[in-house]
């Protein structure tokens, strides 16, 4: 799903986060990349989502829906976030 949702490979690893990957500078990456956006490990592919992997999947899996959101509550919707 990181190929519909803007930046979503840039997003920078948060911190005590587990399987953060090397970002690519010259693409416009972070050091340290979270491959697992929506989900609770930044190697993704796990069942377990986190907020925003969940409010993505209760709207059908549409930016559109949930650009206005917050889903992690800290007062900045996923649009802001993301783009």
């Amino acid at each position: 799903y990181r190929y519909k949702l803007p930046n979503a490979f840039r997003v920078p690893c948060f911190e005590a986060a587990e399987a953060c990957s090397a970002g690519e500078t010259r693409l416009g990456q972070p050091a340290s990349v979270c491959n697992g956006l929506g989900h609770t490990n930044c190697a993704g592919g796990s069942k377990i989502l986190n907020p925003f992997g969940e409010d993505l999947r209760a709207n059908g899996f549409k930016w559109s829906a949930i650009c206005d959101l917050d889903s992690d509550g800290d007062g900045l919707t996923n649009g802001e976030e993301l783009g």
